[in-house]
């Protein structure tokens, strides 16, 4: 068990380095200056913040199942093995509202998409 501790001890540090530096970058990205003519921009800002947290929900309930289901004898329960369904889904839904975001902005706005890569 002690190397498993050594080794969970090490990537604790590695992680808590990079998460911290990620977590700077976030609220950098949240500091930028906000479009004068983007009434609905608090409401895009609480939607990314909240797809990244449904994003970590779903990682750690997937690192969840992957842990029940290898360390454990018997079946995980069936709550658990369900349990990223709903993240996921969330995610789906924050996911498709963010990919189209763009498009409809420029849509509202009149300005033609410009293929990617021009």
């Amino acid at each position: 068990m002690k190397p498993l501790i050594d080794w969970i001890a090490h990537y604790h540090a590695f992680w808590t380095e990079h998460i911290d530096r990620l977590e700077r970058l976030l609220e950098k990205d949240d500091q930028m200056p906000v479009e004068k003519n983007a009434p609905s921009q608090p409401f895009n800002r609480w939607i990314r913040h909240f797809h990244r947290w449904v994003s970590i929900a779903f990682t750690v309930a997937v690192i969840g199942n992957i842990v029940a289901m290898s360390v454990g004898q018997a079946q995980p329960p069936v709550w658990m093995i369900y349990s990223p369904l709903l993240p996921l889904a969330l995610l789906l839904l924050t996911g498709l509202y963010l990919f189209v975001l763009p498009y409809a902005t420029k849509w509202r706005t009149g300005r033609p998409t410009e293929p990617i890569g021009t």
